[in-house]
């Protein structure tokens, strides 16, 4: 199946397409009217949803019913009742520019409309391969929710910007924003999405990767790179493949950015890393961006290799046939000749300061597509980790340190006596990321201590004027709850 032409979507208007995105809205087409009609279908594994989708959607005659038919599932709908939904006036504007068109008596638009946060984003169904523009699904919305800044930025970048989606987000947040992307068809949809979305404040740049920003230096880099290992068999595909292994071309960015970033510049990846039998995936990562940044990975659960593959042949060959099966066995035997054990989802965050060691930090998260690691929670980890590295008591001290607001202390009892062995356990909230944790009932209280002093220097003064600890004690006992703390995320640095 060919890809639709773009060359004839430059032709509409942006007035046209914010008088689009008024209407959408306008039916309900945002993430809650999406989900409303939808959201039944997610328990179903992805290959198995279309018909299911289809069955509930064809029941009902509202216009945004209407509307997902025909923009979001490839399934046509009278004419009639297109321009009751949409308007007569948007489906006669957007007919002449390709994105609607005529299919067997029906209108149709040959590309998908994604709902992602609030935004309206225009994308390729990813069946041909090729150069398709992919979507946003649980990654890039992960990626872009662990993007946002907690400050106003002078710019930005994103690399390899496909559709536009986080570039768009990051518009609302920074002075100017640049997406770059090697594939023409990309950057017209990207445009395509700025105008959609009201966004101007967007330069959309055609070339490989960090070409096309040469000599240009941005605050914060974002980039989501392909990273799927390519079988000699399987046909090229802009979008997907990182290379033989999967992991060169992020690699290769990640060695390239340090020119590309300001003084205080930070980067972030969503890559799904391969976990090899010889090495480890985070001293690749290291080695790539050189010994003087700061690296943060905060990681997912592993992929299962029999779910990537499978998936994955199933995003090519929907039919789930013969060509299928061919494509899940062929990355199945790749990934195995490559001896990799298992893929590691991740946000690969790199950081610079002006002064201070590096360091590198792993942080185990539950599944990103149950989570979103918001932007101030990953400047809150950097700032525990650079307060860590730089070893300074006096500093750790006078910092105010709070536990992350929803966590849970539960405490559990072998049997209902009350002189019966409990275990006491922090439950910090998911988008913490930070991992549950059994802890004593005299570290507890320390904690606890901790969190509700104006700095660990002030829960040193309780313990020795009001529970008669010794000054020395007192102060090797709150360092180094408050270093545990602080690692493992029941602690957090607080900035307000």
């Amino acid at each position: 199946m060919p890809l639709p032409e773009v060359a004839g979507l430059e032709t509409i208007g942006a007035d046209i397409w914010q008088a689009f995105a008024r209407r959408l809205r306008a039916i309900g087409f945002d993430l809650e009217g999406v989900q409303r009609l939808d959201g039944a279908t997610q328990a179903l594994a992805r290959p198995l949803r279309r018909p299911m989708r289809l069955w509930q959607l064809r029941r009902s005659t509202e216009p945004l019913a209407l509307a997902m038919r025909a923009l979001m599932f490839d399934d046509g709908i009278p004419e009639a009742d297109a321009r009751a939904a949409l308007t007569g006036e948007l489906v006669d504007r957007l007919l002449p520019g390709g994105y609607l068109r005529r299919r067997e008596g029906a209108l149709v638009s040959p590309f998908l409309l994604n709902v992602v946060e609030d935004l309206l984003v225009v994308t390729d169904a990813l069946m041909p391969g090729g150069d398709a523009v992919m979507g946003a699904g649980p990654t890039t919305i992960a990626l872009c929710a662990a993007s946002i800044p907690t400050a106003r930025l002078g710019s930005a970048l994103e690399l390899g910007c496909g559709a536009g989606t986080a570039a768009i987000l990051l518009a609302r947040h920074a002075e100017r924003v640049v997406g770059t992307d090697v594939n023409p068809r990309a950057i017209t949809l990207a445009r395509v999405n700025a105008a959609l979305n009201g966004v101007t404040n967007l330069e959309l740049l055609v070339g490989d990767w960090l070409a096309p920003v040469a000599g240009r230096t941005f605050d914060l880099v974002v980039c989501q790179p392909p990273f799927v290992a390519r079988p000699a068999a399987r046909p090229a595909a802009t979008y997907m493949y990182g290379g033989h292994r999967g992991d060169e071309v992020a690699l290769t960015l990640l060695g390239e950015l340090d020119r590309h970033r300001s003084p205080r510049g930070r980067a972030v990846f969503f890559v799904e890393w391969p976990e090899l039998s010889a090495d480890s995936f985070v001293d690749r990562v290291r080695a790539a961006i050189g010994p003087t940044d700061r690296l943060l990975i905060v990681r997912a659960p592993s992929v299962s290799l029999l779910e990537h593959c499978t998936e994955y042949a199933a995003n090519e060959h929907p039919e789930l046939g013969e060509a299928f099966e061919r494509s899940a066995i062929e990355r199945r035997e790749h990934l195995e000749a490559l001896e990799i054990r298992a893929l590691r989802p991740t946000l690969t965050v790199v950081a610079r300061e002006p002064a201070g060691p590096a360091w590198t930090a792993v942080v185990d998260a539950a599944p990103f597509a149950h989570v979103r690691p918001s932007g101030v929670r990953i400047a809150k980890i950097l700032a525990a980790r650079e307060l860590l590295a730089r070893d300074d008591d006096d500093a750790l001290l006078a910092t105010t340190l709070r536990v992350p607001k929803r966590t849970v202390v539960t405490e559990e009892r072998a049997e209902p006596s009350p002189s019966a062995p409990k275990k006491l356990t922090m439950r910090p909230p998911s988008t913490a990321l930070a991992p549950s944790a059994e802890l004593n009932e005299a570290t507890l209280q320390l904690i606890s201590l901790i969190h509700g002093a104006s700095s660990p220097a002030s829960a040193i003064d309780f313990l020795v004027k009001s529970a008669g600890a010794p000054p020395k004690m007192a102060r090797q006992q709150i360092l180094a709850v408050a270093r545990m703390g602080l690692e493992s995320g029941l602690l957090q640095v607080d900035a307000t």
